[in-house]
């Protein structure tokens, strides 16, 4: 038994042999883009590669075979530089992949991924200029609503101020009133605040001047005789 034990001291392991190498399995080869040549774990993640970015990558780079004659190349290029376009032509657009066009709003023409997003866009009144155009429709439009209330208004107004003057009785010339109305026009000045018996003379007395003047109690503006003129003369001679 002691003999079969060999102990860990007796193995020598030499510096120059290789390093012990662990069996590898099978290669795998790992999906590749044709485009980039950029490598994938999986052919799912390859085709999602492709279908998402196929505008964006890069054209394929192909080797040029041996046998190909360098003199059709030649001509190639030849028959390129002769080509002439005209500056009225329209132009030249590069073959991009597959486009998709989103959802744009008729408003602000900014675009959405869906098209429940514009709608929601549109609906909630989030987009701004929607809501501007629809302030100044309504602002519109109660303007011409009171255009035609002011107008009907002031139709019922001129009705109302002619049915008036046509009701109004047409004015009495009375001699003695007018008469009256100027003699107190001559010497007495209305105030504007009213007082009872505030009268003021032509030379500038007050309302004890002599009591044969007339007196005139100011109602308002309108001017009522108390005692009628006696004698102005003796009056204004009279006065202070």
């Amino acid at each position: 038994m002691e003999d079969d034990v060999v102990s860990i001291n007796d193995i020598k392991v030499s510096s120059s042999s290789s390093p012990v190498r662990l069996p590898e399995g099978p290669s795998t080869s790992f999906p590749q883009c044709p485009h980039c040549f950029k490598t994938f774990k999986s052919q799912g993640g390859l085709a999602y590669h492709v279908s998402m970015f196929a505008g964006r990558c890069a054209p394929v780079v192909t080797p040029l075979k041996s046998s190909y004659d360098t003199s059709r190349m030649e001509d190639d290029v030849v028959s390129i530089n002769d080509i002439k376009v005209s500056s009225s032509s329209s132009p030249v657009r590069l073959l991009e992949g597959p486009s998709t066009s989103f959802p744009q709003c008729p408003h602000c023409f900014k675009t959405f991924k869906s098209q429940s997003g514009l709608a929601y866009h549109v609906s909630q009144a989030v987009c701004m200029q929607r809501q501007k155009r629809q302030k100044r429709q309504v602002l519109s439009k109660k303007e011409m609503k009171r255009a035609s209330s002011a107008h009907e208004k002031a139709y019922h107004v001129s009705q109302a101020v002619s049915m008036q003057r046509q009701k109004r009785p047409p004015p009495v010339d009375d001699d003695e009133n007018a008469q009256d109305v100027r003699q107190a026009s001559n010497f007495i000045t209305v105030i504007s605040d009213p007082k009872p018996l505030d009268i003021l003379c032509e030379r500038g007395g007050k309302s004890n001047c002599h009591p044969g003047n007339s007196m005139y109690r100011s109602m308002g503006r309108a001017l009522v005789p108390l005692v009628k003129e006696s004698n102005s003369l003796d009056s204004r001679s009279r006065c202070r």
